[in-house]
């Protein structure tokens, strides 16, 4: 079995992140966000 959590990208478009685990224990944590802004925002 998979169990695939949805993290981040509260409030905004970018920043998703997904945490899939399988029946092992064994995580992986999927990256899907890219920053979109003046350095001003990032900071």
């Amino acid at each position: 079995m998979i169990k695939v959590t949805c993290l981040g990208a509260a409030g905004s478009v970018t920043g998703s992140n997904y945490l899939v685990e399988n029946s092992q224990g064994k995580k992986v944590l999927v990256d899907c966000g890219l920053f979109q802004g003046g350095k001003q925002i990032e900071s």
